[in-house]
């Protein structure tokens, strides 16, 4: 709050790979001042490149993101970042010739996104890569409103069901043996979250899974209800405003709202008077399953979701239970699909 309104000259650490503006460049960094180091995220009126590592002096407007500044609060203090600063003239800049160690994730995700950008056309390029990673920059506005609108915005946002794929795709690879999943899948997890840019979705959805693994390992019982309050204490210890975050909210309360309704839900449609008169074994048996539980888990997510998605963005699908059981199988498909992607030589595609 102190600096809030403020300009100083001081030096600042990029941690990430810069990216356009509206006017310009900004890049998420470290800043220095007092002696401590403070995250930041600063915008520059030229458009320059940035990789992690760059170091540079600065003059900077300072902009305080959270309660009690001179503005009204952004989103910005959910995510860990509490000043924006404004670059109004460079005075150094020490470029790195290679990222260090510590920025590995962000260095993996450029890659991953440059890699991506080269094997698929320039209309599925940005789905693919909000599918995979959560980078939703480049979706044009058309196909952002079209996701909103039939209730399946949530796919291009990394949270549990690309985790649980992800982590579905490693269970088969090690044969279901636990002890060597946990010796590999923890790392995995710590590093996909970092690569999705440890947003709050993919962070609870990471330290759940990270629980289920130990279990298993150690041949305990899961508790999920304990798995999510385990998550949710921890990244609040972290960041006491992360619960201020729309991607937090939305992500804790869609499982809120799975463990309070969704098995009273799919125990009413499986009951032998409905769709659960045909044996478990059979081919119906099974679908029925399927639809039962992919319907309540729908339903479930949709009563704490759907008065938050009125609040952030103004709008309630009415078709957001039927679009989800329709597609999220292909979802999964696509995941699985993107991963062993690569581009055959001399063939153009």
């Amino acid at each position: 709050r102190y600096f809030d309104g403020k300009t100083v000259t001081t030096y600042a650490e990029i941690t990430d790979y810069s990216l356009p503006s509206d006017y310009g460049t900004c890049a998420d960094g470290k800043i220095k001042l007092h002696g401590e180091w403070y995250t930041i995220r600063i915008f520059f009126q030229q458009e320059r490149q940035f990789q992690p590592g760059d170091r540079l002096k600065a003059e900077i407007s300072l902009r305080y993101t959270s309660f009690g500044g001179r503005k009204e609060a952004t989103y910005h203090q959910g995510e860990g970042i509490f000043l924006l600063g404004y670059c109004d003239d460079i005075l150094e800049h020490s470029a790195v010739k290679q990222v260090p160690g510590k920025y590995y994730a962000a260095s993996l995700r450029h890659s991953i996104l440059n890699r991506l950008k080269e094997i698929f056309p320039e209309d599925s390029a940005c789905f693919a890569k909000a599918l995979l990673l959560g980078y939703d920059e480049e979706i044009p506005f058309e196909q952002d409103f079209a996701l909103q609108k039939s209730g399946i915005r949530h796919v291009v946002a990394v949270s549990g069901l690309h985790v649980a794929v992800l982590m579905s795709v490693l269970y088969i690879l090690t044969r279901n043996r636990f002890k060597l999943t946990a010796i590999i899948g923890l790392p995995v997890l710590f590093l996909f979250a970092g690569v999705a840019g440890f947003t709050p979705s993919v962070v609870r959805a990471c330290v759940m899974q990270a629980l289920v693994i130990i279990a298993l390992a150690v041949n305990k019982e899961y508790d999920l209800m304990t798995a999510l309050a385990a998550a949710v204490t921890g990244m609040l210890l972290a960041n006491p405003l992360t619960i201020t975050s729309p991607s937090f909210q939305l992500s804790v309360g869609c499982m809120v709202g799975i463990l309070l309704v969704s098995h009273a839900i799919s125990q009413y449609l499986m009951d032998k008077k409905r769709i659960g008169r045909w044996d478990r074994k059979s081919f119906k048996g099974k679908i029925a399953r399927w639809v039962a539980h992919s319907f309540a888990a729908s339903c479930g997510a949709m009563v704490i979701t759907i008065p938050l998605s009125a609040v952030y963005y103004g709008m309630i699908s009415l078709t957001g239970i039927l679009t989800n059981l329709l597609i999220l199988w292909l979802v999964s498909v696509s995941f699985c699909g993107i991963l062993p992607t690569k581009r055959l030589k001399g063939t153009g595609q």
